[in-house]
């Protein structure tokens, strides 16, 4: 699943940044409408062609989460801070400001809080929690949601105020 590194050895942790890595790159990829063979390019330029990216590298992270020796290569290649794939999405989905955006999309998708939580195999108690902010929505389950409610995560997560898809 994740090259060259002995998942026995990574934390829980360490996993779940490199999932909210993913999610950020993604979000990266579509803002400025690149493609994974555009990311896979940038990610070898920014190793100065030490290390070799390809498509299915690319499309394997997105989907399974960034391995953490890669979330560097990453932040150097889109010009980011050191540390800010992982930290600023963190800090939003701990926030309570996320679950009244969860709440405003489902609300304005016409949804019940029972039928999103079918849509992604969550109990409706479950999606209560998530709207009053207390239970963090993992990644995947954010994007599921989203999808759900047919909107974005870059809206969900606050990074913009446009919740059309």
């Amino acid at each position: 699943m994740f090259k060259g590194i002995n998942l026995q050895t990574i934390s829980r942790e360490q996993i779940r940044r490199g999932r909210l890595a993913s999610e950020r790159v993604r979000a990266y990829r579509v803002q400025r409408d690149l493609s994974a063979v555009d990311v896979a390019g940038m990610l070898t330029a920014a190793t100065g062609g030490v290390e070799s990216f390809t498509v299915d590298d690319i499309i394997e992270w997105e989907r399974e989460g960034f391995p953490l020796a890669q979330i560097e290569i990453v932040e150097r290649a889109f010009g980011l801070k050191k540390g800010s794939l992982t930290s600023s999405l963190r800090k939003r989905l701990n926030s309570i400001e996320i679950g009244a955006r969860l709440r405003r999309a489902r609300e304005d998708a016409g949804k019940s809080q029972r039928q999103v939580a079918e849509l992604i195999c969550e109990s409706p108690k479950t999606i209560d929690q998530y709207e009053t902010g207390q239970v963090v929505l993992d990644v995947h389950t954010l994007i599921a949601y989203a999808e759900a409610v047919g909107t974005t995560v870059a809206y969900l997560v606050g990074e913009t105020k446009n919740a059309k898809t």
